[in-house]
C-alpha cells in the first residue's frame, strides 16, 4: 500500500511543480520589482525545473533586482542551474555584471561554464577592456 502512497505523492509532486513553473512563466508577463522579488523566491527551488523556470522567467532586460540572487547561483548552484543564470545575466544587460563574469571565466573548468560567461560577456558589454582582454585570451589559445 506504501508503494501505491508513493506513487500519488510523487504524482501530486510532479503536478504542483507544473503549476508553479507554470505561474512562474505567466509572471514573466507583468514586469514590475514585485513580481522579480517573487521569482528570486523560486531560484533555490528543491525542484530544478521549478528553479529554472524561475530564473528563465526573471530574464527580463533591466532586470536588476534579479542580478544579485543570480550571482548567488552561479557561485553556488549546479552547472545547469549555473547556465540559465548566466543566460539570465545576458539578457538582463546590467553593465556591471560583465566585469564580474569575467572573473569566473578563470574559475570555471566546465567547457559549457565558460562558453556561457563568453557568450554573456560579449551580449552584455562587448567593448568593455576586461571582455575584449577575455576575448583576445581565447583567441590566442585557440590558435
Amino acid at each position: 500500500m506504501s508503494a501505491g502512497i508513493d506513487s500519488t505523492s510523487t504524482e501530486d509532486g510532479k503536478e504542483e511543480a507544473e503549476k508553479t513553473k507554470t505561474m512562474l512563466r505567466l509572471l514573466k508577463c507583468f514586469p514590475g520589482d514585485d513580481v522579480f522579488a517573487l521569482l528570486t523566491d523560486y531560484f533555490f527551488h528543491p525542484d530544478n525545473n521549478v528553479s529554472i523556470t524561475a530564473i528563465q522567467s526573471s530574464a527580463v532586460d533591466g532586470n536588476v533586482e534579479a542580478v544579485g540572487h543570480l550571482f548567488s547561483i552561479i557561485k553556488k548552484s549546479p552547472p545547469v542551474l549555473k547556465i540559465e543564470a548566466i543566460r539570465a545575466l545576458a539578457v538582463i544587460k546590467d553593465p556591471g555584471t560583465a566585469e564580474h563574469l569575467v572573473q569566473y571565466f578563470t574559475t570555471f573548468k566546465e567547457t559549457c561554464l565558460k562558453q556561457e560567461i563568453l557568450e554573456a560577456v560579449n551580449e552584455i558589454q562587448p567593448d568593455h577592456e576586461r571582455v575584449l582582454e577575455l576575448n583576445r585570451g581565447v583567441l590566442s589559445d585557440s590558435t
